[in-house]
């Protein structure tokens, strides 16, 4: 602000001939002039000098500058100690003796935001022309000042942002005793004999889950032979465990299920190449970090700044960032030693995997798949065929309770619903009215949204997988299983309650899912 107010004092000078310059702001909120910037004039012959000095503040109804302020009009004054409204205090305060004044209110956007006020023309006198030069010269200082002000703001806001995320970071960071605890209990961590199956059970203690998240990742990049540390390793994974809110279903469990997905299905597999077999493994990891529990939809109608961001998937877009920022951090960047070219590939695969976690996105994907399919033209060289193949593999992972065991997907069942109740509730709160699957007081039509969801979604995701990667029969076998056991309670509770819904119409309503 004070180099502008300096340019703008220097070229008024030369404009209208003048020996001092004065530009006084208005503070709106306590209706005062004030200045901290002074002009010390030209005594030495080497140009002007503005100096930075105690702040002057007056009622902005006092004086020639508070008459200016205050009434919205120019004044030239040729004799000022001879002006009743001529305000001697700057004088005192300064050590100038002021003889004529020119001073013209600096508006903007239609409000007066200072003035501007010349002090002893060379010419002994202001004449007119100077006033109204001087005055077209004062709406274009309104602008400059309006835009350095914003500016001001605008660095303002960023300093802020970069001190909170200061703080962020230090609090989301693993302790160096965390590290060290967490690195060697990973190495000392046995893992149980369902480790290496889809079937293992991913509800367990966080703690356990972090060390076999740290032992897996190991495993993995050594199988794509990409390098890594041990303790970077530890300290993105604590700093990704962190980030993860405590809520019923998103949290850091399901993170790590859908990584554990990934790692189960693409160990072995030669299609897809180690850079992106890595990328969809980080972004099981991230895909959902700092989930608030809420969907897309959710966020968009409350209007949230998060919202304001991202106009579509909008979350996904979020996990993204935070995942990357994670990332970025000194020492936990687990693709460090990866060249620019590759860098840049495994970024652009984590972005592509964590949007395809938009379960909205899916049917194109499945779509175009499909009609791939039918026409027997898949070609692993086609990279836009294995973009689809990823996006999939991702959609899958992300859905992989199930595909998990009776017990496992029905423990993740109810997980999943409290989150889409609590939403419910907030929704209701703001007078909206939820989905069905998401009222609470519709709790008994659950299993009649898992029968629609299972075969609407889960069912030809899977299948149309199963095309592409081996040794699926397993896990279809655990949907089929989950299906006809939702099927045994969605039949129970419609006889109980003589409930009898179409078919049709409950595949339908279970599709309200995607809006999740």
């Amino acid at each position: 602000m004070d180099v502008v107010i300096e340019k703008i004092m220097a070229f008024a000078k030369k404009l209208v001939n003048a020996d001092r310059c004065s530009l006084f702001l208005l503070d709106t909120k306590t209706n005062e002039l004030y200045a901290n910037l002074f002009d010390e004039g030209d005594e030495d012959g080497t140009g002007f000098k503005f100096k930075n000095g105690l702040e002057i503040r007056f009622e902005a109804t006092k004086g020639i500058a508070g008459y200016v302020a205050s009434k919205g009009m120019i004044l030239n004054i040729r004799d000022a100690y001879r002006d009743h409204r001529f305000n001697r205090e700057v004088d005192m305060k300064t050590g100038y003796t002021t003889r004529n004044i020119l001073c013209v209110p600096v508006r903007c956007k239609g409000s007066i935001i200072g003035v501007v006020q010349m002090v002893n023309s060379y010419r002994g006198f202001f004449s007119t022309e100077d006033a109204q030069s001087f005055e077209m010269f004062a709406g274009y200082c309104g602008l400059a000042l309006h835009y350095s002000q914003v500016y001001n703001c605008l660095c303002r806001a960023q300093q802020k942002h970069q001190v909170a995320l200061e703080v962020l970071t230090y609090h989301c960071r693993g302790t160096d005793k965390e590290i060290e605890e967490f690195a060697m209990g990973s190495q000392l961590a046995m893992v149980p004999p369902d480790f290496y199956s889809w079937d293992f059970d991913i509800h367990q203690d966080y703690d356990l889950l972090t060390k076999y998240f740290i032992h897996m990742t190991q495993d993995f990049f050594e199988s794509c032979q990409i390098k890594v540390d041990l303790e970077t390793i530890v300290r993105f994974t604590l700093m990704v465990r962190k980030c993860y809110r405590d809520i019923p279903y998103h949290n850091w469990a399901h993170a790590f299920s859908v990584s554990h997905s990934v790692y189960i299905l693409l160990r072995k597999n030669k299609n897809l190449s180690p850079l992106e077999k890595l990328s969809l493994y980080i972004a099981g990891i991230c895909h959902d970090v700092d989930h608030r529990g809420k969907n897309n939809a959710f966020m968009l109608q409350t209007k949230t700044p998060l919202a304001n961001l991202y106009t579509t998937s909008t979350m996904e877009w979020h996990h993204f960032h935070q995942g990357v920022f994670i990332l970025e951090n000194e020492g936990h960047n687990v693709f460090g030693h990866l060249n620019p070219v590759d860098y840049r590939s495994v970024l652009e695969g984590l972005q592509e995997a964590i949007l395809a976690t938009d379960l909205a996105l899916f049917f194109g994907t499945r779509s175009d798949l499909e009609k791939i399919h039918q026409d027997n033209s898949f070609d692993w060289e086609n990279e836009e065929h294995r973009s689809l193949i990823r996006r999939l593999i991702m959609t899958a992972c992300d859905l992989c309770t199930s595909a998990k065991p009776w017990h496992v997907q029905k423990t993740a069942v109810k997980l999943v619903f409290e989150e889409f109740y609590t939403q419910g509730d907030e929704e209701k709160q703001k007078g909206v009215d939820p989905l069905p699957m998401m009222d609470r007081t519709r709790k008994k039509e659950l299993p009649q949204n898992q029968v629609g969801f299972l075969k609407g979604i889960v069912k030809p995701c899977f299948l149309l997988l199963q095309c592409y990667i081996n040794d699926m029969e397993h896990l279809m076998y655990n949907i089929e299983n989950n299906l006809a056991q939702w099927e045994k309670i969605d039949l129970r509770q419609r006889s109980q309650t003589q409930l009898l819904i179409p078919e049709e119409e409950r595949i339908q309503r279970s599709l309200s899912f995607i809006d999740y």
